[in-house]
């Protein structure tokens, strides 16, 4: 009978978690997923989101910090309205003279105005503007706004063709322009005009509705009330303000 060879002791082989290699040509593991689930808590928390308007951290924007950028961004958008207005009005060599008024300055320029008689052959008419839209543009943009706004349509009457002596802003929404014409060119605003011909409140009108306006860096369209009224060689500025306003309130 063959030997029984004695028995050995059983060599217990352990399992070791591959390195990779320094070469880099060995398999290379991906992580189990729950160690990439803790890299990206980790990764999470060690990031820290901010959240900014206009670079202010989100946390201090409060009412004040608000008002303040509006305010701002009321003003910057009034000067540059201002700027374009005069680039425009110097490019189409406007008279130093006929420019948009305050409300006290232009009551002392329409009763200079009146205080003397007109060219020979020549009448003059007292034009009100109220831009409808004037509250809405308050409420939406700021006073400021709505002050630009009404400038810009104060001086698009003056780059028209029409024959402006003096404009100017006389409170509220309401805009003032005194107009110079040729006799054989005007009638009464209340008398049927000739076949073809328009009022003096319908050219003005024309010119006001045929363009768009900058308001807060957009461009609207806005919407007109117009009444007009031939002054005559005497009357105070008040007085024919209050006889034009009768017409624009009837």
């Amino acid at each position: 009978m063959s030997d029984i060879t004695s028995p050995s002791a059983i060599v217990n082989v352990q399992w070791q978690e591959e390195k990779p290699a320094d070469d880099g040509d060995k398999k290379r593991h991906d992580p189990p997923a729950s160690k990439v689930a803790e890299t990206y808590e980790q990764n999470a928390r060690s990031v820290t989101d901010h959240i900014t308007i206009l670079g202010i951290p989100v946390e201090l924007m409060t009412n004040q910090v608000q008002a303040m950028i509006g305010g701002l961004v009321s003003e910057t958008s009034f000067l540059k309205s201002k700027v374009k207005r005069l680039e425009r009005l110097a490019a189409k060599d406007v008279p130093a003279d006929v420019q948009v008024l305050d409300s006290e300055t232009f009551a002392v320029a329409l009763d200079q105005a009146l205080g003397s008689s007109p060219e020979p052959g020549r009448v003059r008419e007292l034009v009100l503007i109220a831009v409808s839209t004037f509250e809405d543009i308050r409420r939406s943009s700021g006073i400021l706004a709505a002050n630009a706004t009404l400038a810009d349509v104060a001086a698009a009457v003056i780059e028209s063709e029409l024959p402006v002596q003096c404009a100017g802003l006389i409170g509220g929404p309401i805009i003032a322009v005194l107009l110079s014409y040729p006799e054989a060119d005007w009638y009464p605003e209340l008398d049927a005009p000739p076949e073809n011909e328009l009022t003096t409140a319908d050219r003005v009108r024309a010119v006001l509705e045929g363009r768009s306006y900058s308001v807060s860096g957009l461009e609207m369209n806005l919407s007109f009330k117009v009444a007009a009224a031939r002054v005559e060689t005497g009357q105070s500025a008040l007085h024919a303000i209050g006889q034009v306003d009768h017409v624009l309130r009837g």
